[in-house]
């Protein structure tokens, strides 16, 4: 694939710019200067730029906004707010799956991916109760299919901070599994709002607020405890790509900026809740989602916080520039912290990147650098999102170049290989369901598992929705082949995908 950035970019251009990944869609030769240009060009244009993630939004609508009423779940006694988790992935191994299962926006959508209106999802926050139904027992039993193959742990994209994840976070403890969740890039982001537009990337206060309702009304905490089932928070993802613009790189108002100031603000509203550590001595671990791009060819420098030309690797450049700039926020991005960043970081980081090749390429470029250089050898990693079948394949979910025994051979190398067992934690598996709402072909090829016409559950209200509900449909395999390497490789089965025939044979939903 040759995609050019100004051509993702302006592949959907109508009010809206939408940033299509690169990662996913050139090698890890990429780098940003196509990009900066594209900037230059178009950032001070009078239009709505919304950046959104690759193979999922991130941006909710208007309706999303954290002023409005929140919806919480009544529980009596702590229940999984004990302070005592089960196991933590960093002990154990992550066997994940990457999970945002959006339904369709509209039924044409199912033959016609992408086109028309498939986009207009009014929410993605699918942990939150209104999508119980898509992911509980009751319903598709998501959960239960993606325990099945083995997995202990699921990784989430949006996260409206209104709605609760409490039984969403309760049926993964049920089922053995861990969450790898974050903060929804809205605050950050959104041109209207967002901290990089209209604050210089001074992110502190919005992170603060926005974690704070994530923490109270989103149910991530109760009693000063963490829900057991939580492992990973990411402050952002992919900001690379979705905090690269208003400024590009220009002086200390920049996307490390906004990070090392989201870190401060996330720490500020746990100090607020009161949040103390698990009865095993530990927190949630605290992350950055990288994608598998390159640094700008003018950033490998002092001047973008690099001390290291081996350092601007892809995802492991940013992952450096984030590091150097935390030792001296004052001296780098001109900011001087609340709380103390450096100790946090030694104590919670886990590095996390989203590479979409195979495991040697993977190994050479990232995971060895990351063993080895200072900047990066200190905390763990793992890969947040996988699949390097579509890239192999020319925009293919999967071909004779790249199926089963390629993959099976790289998740298998990613979780027992010694040399990388060292220092990653493990994979998840991008992704669960193929995203109906994406526009270019190549993030159409993603997803184990299709739709089918069936729609036999329907999701619960979506707060701000003109409608009262819309259908979950039944699924089937799309690349059957990857999903056998995925149980294999996880100690797992093919799940049975049962689809009942029509509403009477599904139950009820109400909210």
């Amino acid at each position: 694939p040759k995609l050019t950035r100004e051509e993702s970019l302006l592949s959907n251009f109508s009010y809206r710019i939408r940033l299509i990944c690169p990662a996913k869609v050139v090698s890890s030769s990429c780098n940003f200067d196509a990009m900066h240009a594209f900037g230059l060009a178009f950032g001070t244009a009078a239009l709505a730029v919304v950046l959104q993630g690759c193979g999922k939004p991130d941006v909710p609508s208007d309706s999303t906004s954290t002023t409005t009423t929140t919806t919480t779940t009544e529980q009596t006694g702590p229940g999984n707010y004990d302070g005592s988790p089960k196991f933590m992935l960093e002990d154990v191994g992550m066997k994940s799956f990457s999970y945002n299962p959006l339904y369709l926006a509209d039924p044409s959508c199912l033959k016609s991916p992408g086109v028309g209106q498939c986009g207009k999802i009014i929410n993605d926050d699918v942990s939150a109760e209104w999508a119980e139904q898509m992911w509980g027992p009751d319903g598709r039993n998501d959960i239960g299919r993606i325990r099945q193959f083995g997995a202990n742990a699921i990784r989430l994209y949006g996260n409206d901070p209104r709605f609760s994840k409490r039984k969403f976070f309760d049926e993964l403890v049920k089922n053995d599994m861990k969450a790898l969740t974050g903060m929804s890039n809205y605050p950050f982001t959104d041109p209207t709002i967002g901290c990089i537009w209209k604050n210089g990337y001074d992110c502190t206060d919005a992170a603060k607020s926005s974690y704070s309702q994530v923490l109270k009304d989103g149910e991530f905490a109760k009693n000063g405890y963490y829900h057991n089932a939580i492992e990973v928070i990411s402050l952002m993802n992919e900001p690379d790509i979705h905090a690269w613009l208003p400024g590009e790189w220009k002086g200390s108002n920049n996307y490390i900026k906004a990070l090392i100031t989201a870190m401060d603000g996330l720490l500020e509203a746990e100090k607020e809740a009161n949040i103390q550590k698990w009865k095993n001595g530990k927190l949630p671990k605290l992350t950055i989602a990288w994608s598998y791009a390159m640094l700008p060819s003018g950033l490998c420098s002092p001047s973008g916080y690099i001390h290291d030309k081996k350092e601007c690797g892809p995802s492991i450049g940013f992952m450096a520039q984030f590091y150097w700039a935390l030792q001296d926020p004052q001296d780098t991005v001109g900011y001087t912290p609340i709380n103390d960043l450096k100790s946090v970081y030694e104590e919670r980081w886990v590095n996390s990147l989203q590479p979409f090749q195979n495991t040697d390429q993977v190994y050479r470029e990232a995971v060895l650098p990351g063993q080895t250089l200072p900047s990066l050898k200190g905390p763990k990693m793992y890969l947040g999102e996988y699949d390097p079948a579509v890239n192999a394949c020319a925009d293919k979910p999967s071909c004779p170049a790249y199926g089963k025994p390629e993959l099976l051979r790289d998740l298998k190398v990613i979780l027992s290989d010694p040399k990388w067992t060292k220092s990653i934690w493990g994979v998840s598996f991008f992704q669960y369901q193929m995203p109906y709402n994406k526009y270019e072909i190549h993030e159409l090829q993603y997803g184990m598992f299709e739709m089918l016409p069936n729609a036999p559950w329907t999701t619960g209200y979506i707060l701000g929705d003109d409608e009262k509900n819309h259908p979950i449909n039944c699924l089937d395999w799309k690349v059957q082949e990857l999903g056998e390497a995925v149980a294999e490789a996880y100690g797992g089965s093919l799940p049975d995908l049962p689809c009942p025939k029509d509403e009477s044979e599904s139950k009820t939903f109400v909210v």
